[in-house]
């Protein structure tokens, strides 16, 4: 595969199409997996996930879906990040990252994402990026943890993290 990759949003509905095909070509191994990508393409269609596209001659090879958190209005949720193995090593995840970092930063007062805990080289990665863990649950499947991270932009007087912690216990323990 050549390097000449460009990065863009999502700009049509072929290129919502493409990002499910592709991410379904890289599933993860969850209950209700499939179910979430289908129910990702209306959302989409009305703007509430965003979307940031790596291609290389117009195939795409790399994405990262982000969105509103539903429940805390100043945080960014990163949500799927992925990369074809076939062009993984050359920072593209690191590029993708920071693009949805800056993407109308000053609505955001952090940045969180969660990621399975055995996947310590991608948590690596985002706490290079200055990412901190903020705790581990199991989300997806009760026998599994997944580890979200934060990466804080401001520090508010009443913190952010705390209510962040206690919502994501009380999600899981539901």
């Amino acid at each position: 595969m050549g390097f000449n990759i460009n990065f863009r949003s999502i700009e049509s509905e072929k290129d919502i199409h493409n990002l499910v095909k592709f991410i379904l070509g890289q599933p993860l191994s969850y209950n209700g997996y499939n179910d979430w990508v289908q129910r990702i393409i209306n959302e989409f269609y009305c703007g509430y996930k965003q979307a940031i596209l790596g291609l290389i001659d117009e195939v795409l090879v790399a994405s990262l879906i982000y969105q509103n958190h539903k429940e805390f209005s100043r945080i960014r949720e990163l949500k799927n990040l992925r990369v074809d193995p076939r062009v993984q090593g050359r920072c593209i995840s690191q590029f993708m990252i920071r693009q949805a970092e800056m993407e109308n930063r000053k609505n955001y007062d952090a940045v969180m994402c969660d990621i399975r805990s055995n996947k310590k080289g991608i948590i690596k990665l985002f706490e290079s990026m200055g990412y901190e863990k903020l705790i581990e649950v199991p989300f997806y499947q009760k026998d599994v943890l997944d580890t979200v991270l934060v990466k804080r932009f401001k520090t508010t007087p009443s913190g952010i993290l705390t209510p962040m912690k206690r919502k994501i216990i009380e999600g899981v323990a539901c």
